[in-house]
This record gives structure tokens, sequence and C-alpha cells, in this order.
């Protein structure tokens, strides 16, 4: 009867080939989750906008049409 399994070999040349696989990705994996963190932030700064301007009729908030600045705290 022929024995069934893996060599030690062949488990750690997996375990190399993931590693290696893992070190290529992480690069791209940490831009990626900056541009998501930036698209978030853009995104609900768009909201907070929004929810500023809305029901206050075509004239809009006298805060936003003034020629001075204004901090925007979130």
């Amino acid at each position: 009867m022929p024995q069934r399994g893996f060599t030690l070999i062949e488990l750690m040349l997996v375990l190399v080939i993931a590693a290696l696989l893992m070190l290529l990705a992480a690069p791209a994996f940490s831009t990626f989750m900056a541009r998501q963190q930036l698209a978030g932030d853009v995104n609900q700064l768009q909201s907070v906008l929004t929810m500023c301007t809305a029901g206050l009729g075509a004239t809009g908030p006298k805060a936003l049409k003034r020629t001075t600045r204004r901090l925007l705290c979130a």
C-alpha cells in the first residue's frame, strides 16, 4: 500500500511561495488602503457639505457665502 501525504520539502516549498506572494502583495495593499481611506474622507466631507446646504432654498446658507474663511471640524 503506497503512503499518502506530503513530504516536508513539499510543505516548506509551499510556505516559501506563500511568503513571497505576501511580500509582493503588501505594498499594493497598503496603497489600496490609503486610497480607500482618502475616498472615505472625501465622501464624508461631501456629505457634511451637502447636509449644510440642504433645505435652505436657492440662496444657500449665509455661512458658505461669506468671504471670510471658516473652519469645519468633523
